[in-house]
């Protein structure tokens, strides 16, 4: 119960923030636009990452814990790339 709390914090905070962030990019008349891409892209990736753990974890949670981290670990390209167009 208190992993569900606490995810549904960090889910409602990470939302706020998105949505924050990505008005704060663009002017008004393509926030629209915007925010429809961006939460495509956003849902389809939590879509496939779901499946994709879901099928993980029925041959190897060690599989689920490398996926998770490896995912993570390329993200950090984009958010660096991000950053530089950005300035």
């Amino acid at each position: 119960m208190a992993g569900l709390v606490l995810w549904g914090i960090g889910y409602a905070i990470q939302d706020t923030l998105f949505k924050a962030l990505v008005a704060s990019m663009l002017a008004g008349g393509r926030r629209n636009l915007s925010f429809g891409l961006f939460y495509t892209g956003y849902g389809t990736g939590w879509l496939i990452g779901s499946i994709v753990v879901g099928i993980l974890y029925r041959h190897s949670v060690a599989g689920v814990t490398a996926f998770s981290v490896g995912a993570q670990l390329a993200s950090i390209p984009v958010f660096i790339l991000a950053d530089r167009a950005r300035v």
